[in-house]
């Protein structure tokens, strides 16, 4: 057989064989097409409720970032149809799904306390105020020329404009309370507005009604979380995108909570001096007045006009370099209460001012954490904020200017978690960034050395320490060191 007759066939079998499996797709189609409607002739029960109807007649969201998480799939036991879902939320309120949702819209509503009223903004502070920062710095761990740049890179990143000031010099620039920044999503998305309503009335609604007494708040914010369209969260989508002049598709919900409705949304291409401008004449909340019947209130997430971050915040006298740290380890704490510490060595540290705390029981004398660098009453520890639901550096700045927030999901209950073992935050949970220095590209990696007021309590595995009350613990170092 020649050569040419042999591809012949080669191809004329291919397609063959495909044919064959398009005939049993079409074969296997066919059949599942007729157990269907076998199953829809012989009656059965498909126990679909009217409010199930609403989800049944609308398609799939169609933009990605509608859902709070685009790129990641709710919990495995909550993984389900949202007609059923729905379903257990009227027949079945205290279920874990129906939980798992209501934590979520708790959550938002805490952050949420933190957003400004956009007829009360913030004062914008003359540029002269604010400390120079080079385009490339030395790259030196060492220098505090270096934290800088790594920080305005970090936050540059999550599309905020970090800047530094020094108020123990005189400069009067309003700090920004970073706490805020737990605002910031999970997913590091631009900062966001919350439209608050008094109501729902005079937007679309679900078709049939849903029943009497059902949560409405609860019902949308299943239906975003789950990436589902619902009439009321469309309609406001559409009366939004007036308000800013642009297409409902550059308007995404964030989250929907209650008090008593409020929808967080963020919208693309959204220039902060637009806004800044539309809140100042009044001309947006006017416009949202007349586009919203119960229009209540709408909040700004500060971040939206920038970072101001006072450089006095930190002690340059509890700075130690790499070469200063001991290599043994330490036993630090009351006599009764000892636990080990190692030394972060390998890292630069840059002092925190720690703010006084009086402590209990036998230690009241003296304010534990007034100077942690020269006693040896506390424990130490450290923390990482890779996996802070705000994002690293928003986390970082939290804790520097106010102290920690305890997690409320955390592996052994609610509290502030820290390790007294450097390494096992290095491993875990220490951030990293990379800078373009006068030297080419670096990468650092920084976590806080923290001060623990000792209490056995805390110490949920030899790794792991929980600390309930987020006023035993204060952050006074920052750990900087280059990756090789």
């Amino acid at each position: 057989m020649s050569v040419q007759t042999s591809v012949e066939k080669q191809k004329t079998d291919e397609g063959s064989a495909k044919r064959n499996t398009e005939r049993l797709s079409v074969t296997a189609s066919e059949k599942q097409g007729k157990k269907e409607s076998q199953a829809a002739s012989s009656g059965e029960k498909t126990s679909l409720k009217k409010e199930e109807t609403l989800l049944n007649t609308v398609g799939k969201e169609t933009c990605a970032s509608q859902s709070k998480y685009p790129s990641c799939d709710p919990p495995p036991e909550i993984q389900m149809n949202f007609s059923r879902l729905l379903k257990e939320i009227l027949v079945d309120p205290d279920s874990k799904k129906v939980e798992w949702i209501r934590e979520n819209m708790a959550e938002d509503k805490y952050r949420s306390s933190f957003f400004e009223d956009a007829q009360s903004l913030p004062e914008i502070s003359a540029e002269s105020q604010f400390l120079p920062v080079p385009a490339k710095c030395s790259g030196d761990p060492t220098s505090f020329e270096t934290v800088m740049c790594l920080l305005q890179s970090m936050f540059k990143d999550h599309g905020v404009d970090l800047r530094f000031f020094d108020s123990s010099k005189g400069a009067k620039v309003k700090a920004t309370d970073l706490t805020t920044a737990l605002a910031l999503s999970r997913k590091g998305e631009k900062p966001s507005l919350i439209l608050r309503l008094l109501s729902t009335k005079g937007l679309d609604q679900p078709d049939p009604p849903l029943p009497s007494g059902v949560d409405e708040n609860l019902c949308m914010a299943t239906a975003h979380l789950y990436g589902v369209p619902h009439p009321t969260l469309q309609d406001v989508k559409t009366r939004l995108a007036c308000v800013h002049g642009v297409a409902p598709t550059d308007v995404c919900i964030v989250s929907v909570f209650e008090g008593s409705t409020c929808i967080e949304y963020t919208v693309n291409n959204l220039r902060p001096d637009q806004l800044f401008r539309g809140m100042q004449n009044g001309m947006i909340v006017a416009q949202m007045r007349q586009r919203f019947d119960q229009f209540a209130q709408l909040n700004i997430h500060p971040l939206f006009f920038g970072c101001n971050l006072d450089i006095s915040l930190f002690d340059q006298k509890e700075d130690k370099t790499p070469a200063q740290w001991a290599t043994r380890t330490f036993s630090l704490g009351p006599s009764d209460l000892k636990a080990a510490y190692a030394p972060p060595t390998g890292y630069m540290r840059f002092g925190l001012k720690v703010l006084d705390m009086q402590v209990r029981g036998q230690l009241m004398a003296a304010p534990l954490f007034a100077v942690v660098s020269q006693t040896k009453l506390c424990w130490r520890a450290f923390h990482g904020t890779k996996r802070a639901a705000a994002g690293a550096l928003p986390a970082m700045d939290s804790i520097v200017r106010g102290g920690f927030l305890p997690s409320v999901g955390g592996l052994h209950g609610a509290g502030v978690y820290c390790s007294p073992e450097w390494g096992f935050v290095q491993r875990w949970y220490a951030p990293t960034g990379t800078l373009d220095t006068v030297r080419g590209p670096k990468t650092f990696e920084w976590m806080f050395q923290v001060a623990v007021r000792p209490d056995r309590q805390h110490q949920a595995s030899n790794s792991i320490w929980r600390v309930r009350d987020p006023h035993d613990i204060r952050p006074y170092g920052l750990l900087v060191r280059e990756l090789p």
